[in-house]
């Protein structure tokens, strides 16, 4: 590759790395701001079966989550990032009354937040190495970009079968950020699946929602369901979403590449942090009003599906156990 100058693409790219790793991602890698053409019509037939359900924004942006440089024209690369969460497994439950589990992720404080201040950190080191001629579109999540997709290209991790981004030491128990740049850097080699034979992640949902290889329908998703559905969950639904009163975490528990994850280096992510595993369905029941609801789940991501979401997940999980007290005496 010849020699590498501090302005070279190769001795900046290696900073780039060295910083966000210094600052606490655990994944950094390269890609260019070409097209996600493969990606892109993927998206469009899943989007034309239906499969997005209520998720209506995914539609409004398609186009715009594929091609990084209509999210910023002068775009040469995204620098893709990756932090993991996971907080270890749940505690013994204690408590008397009836409780729903948490998805992992959701243990702890809302990782926008996390995850948006150690971005600002990498910007503003970014701005002291290049200067003002630095452009940027800085994302995590809620940004109209294809994030695993992205990340597969840049060497993160490889895309599986049960749609989620797995990395073979951290599993799939990772958060994504991206940062779209104007600065040429050297892309990374991407990465492809590594499932094999096995659909362990098929086989244990309990909805059905992974249709096949590669292909979920939210519609049918506990995720969903407990999360981004707006109105009731579908009567035939409910008591497949067993105890889960936010998120699920079928897929990921019975995943080979989970089986020996080491626990998240970050604090913020671990159930100390906030609800933890285990959510009181009585507690969220006995909440009146919505600024008493945001006060209960500051910084959380249990906010996202509102107070109404949330005790309707909180009224179906109770009813699933208490039937299944009664069929077990």
């Amino acid at each position: 590759m010849g020699s590498m100058t501090r302005s070279s693409p190769d001795f900046l790219t290696t900073k780039i790395k060295a910083y966000a790793r210094k600052i606490g991602f655990d994944l950094v890698g390269i890609t260019t701001a070409e097209p996600l053409e493969e990606d892109e019509r993927r998206l469009a037939s899943w989007l034309e079966a239906g499969f997005a359900g209520d998720m209506a924004y995914m539609a409004r942006s398609h186009r715009r989550r594929a091609r990084p440089k209509e999210i910023l024209p002068d775009a040469k690369s995204v620098i893709c990032l990756g932090i993991n969460y996971y907080p270890g497994e749940p505690s013994e439950l204690d408590s008397e009354g009836l409780c729903g589990t948490v998805s992992r992720y959701a243990w702890g404080k809302d990782y926008h937040r996390v995850i948006e201040h150690l971005l600002e950190k990498l910007i503003a080191y970014l701005k002291g190495e290049v200067g003002p001629s630095l452009k940027f579109k800085a994302m995590v999540d809620h940004g109209p970009a294809l994030e695993k997709a992205l990340a597969q290209r840049a060497g993160l991790g490889f895309i599986g079968k049960n749609t989620l981004l797995i990395h073979r030491d951290l599993g799939s128990w990772i958060f994504l950020a991206e940062l779209i740049t104007n600065l040429k850097l050297e892309p990374d080699t991407p990465q492809f699946n590594q499932c094999g034979s096995c659909n362990a992640c098929i086989s244990a949902c309990p909805t059905g929602a992974l249709l096949q290889p590669f292909v979920l329908d939210a519609r049918r998703c506990i995720s969903y369901l407990t999360i981004e559905l707006k109105g009731d969950i579908p009567e035939p639904l409910r008591p497949q979403i067993q105890d889960w009163v936010f998120g699920c975490d079928i897929c990921q528990e019975v995943c080979p590449f989970n089986a020996e994850t080491k626990p998240t280096g970050c604090r913020e992510f671990t159930a100390s942090e906030g609800v933890g595993p285990w959510l009181s369905l009585s507690s969220v029941l006995a909440v009146q009003e919505d600024q008493d609801f945001k006060a209960k789940f500051s910084e959380t991501p249990l906010l996202r599906p509102k107070r109404q979401g949330l005790q309707r997940n909180a009224a179906a999980v109770a009813q699933n156990l208490k039937l299944q007290q009664q069929t077990h005496g």
